[in-house]
């Protein structure tokens, strides 16, 4: 699969820290720490040419934070417009098939983590569930399991005395689906 991504743990140190993919332009490369997204000139500045980034504030990442510079494609407009009767540049004709061919490789990845179970923590944010997506019927008794559900995931902060009661906690406790339910219910 191609490499739309780098991901790797901080140093405490500003960087540089390099990324191993191509890109159309410097507006597509994109750097979070944790899944918090971070902006180029302010928190990093980006290398381009040398495919690096580097961090301008301190405290710098630390080991224990994944770093993750990746790719992302505008899919908004081409990257060249032909017209009748004007030249056809072979540059042009390469840029817009490199986009496309980007906008594919990044589609492919999302959906191979996500079919794989393997996407990184806070990349699911709630703006990006639609209305009614998290049904009842889909967190059901026996479709949520321990292995699926962390006992780290239901803490007492987000469990309120509101969603959970002295009379419910054992049994809620118990199950974890409807502690799933229950949390989901609190986001």
């Amino acid at each position: 699969m191609a490499n739309t991504e780098t991901t790797t743990n901080g140093n405490g140190t500003a960087g540089p820290f390099p990324y191993y993919f191509p890109a159309l332009s410097a507006e597509n490369v994109y750097v979070s720490i944790d899944g918090t997204a971070k902006t180029v000139g302010v928190d990093y500045t980006l290398d381009f040419v040398n495919k690096q980034i580097t961090f301008l504030n301190t405290p710098y990442p630390t080991a224990a934070e994944v770093i993750r510079i990746y790719r992302d494609t505008d899919d908004a407009a081409l990257s060249a417009e032909f017209y009748s009767g004007a030249a056809i540049r072979a540059t042009d004709l390469n840029n817009n098939f490199n986009q496309a061919l980007y906008i594919a490789q990044e589609t492919k990845a999302i959906t191979v983590q996500a079919s794989s179970g393997n996407l990184a923590d806070g990349s699911i944010t709630s703006n990006l569930i639609a209305n009614g997506a998290v049904t009842t019927a889909k967190v059901a008794d026996g479709n949520i399991t321990a292995a699926k559900l962390a006992e780290t995931y239901l803490t007492t902060s987000a469990a309120s005395s509101t969603y959970l009661t002295q009379s419910n906690a054992a049994s809620t406790y118990a199950t974890k689906g409807t502690a799933l339910a229950l949390a989901i219910a609190l986001g």
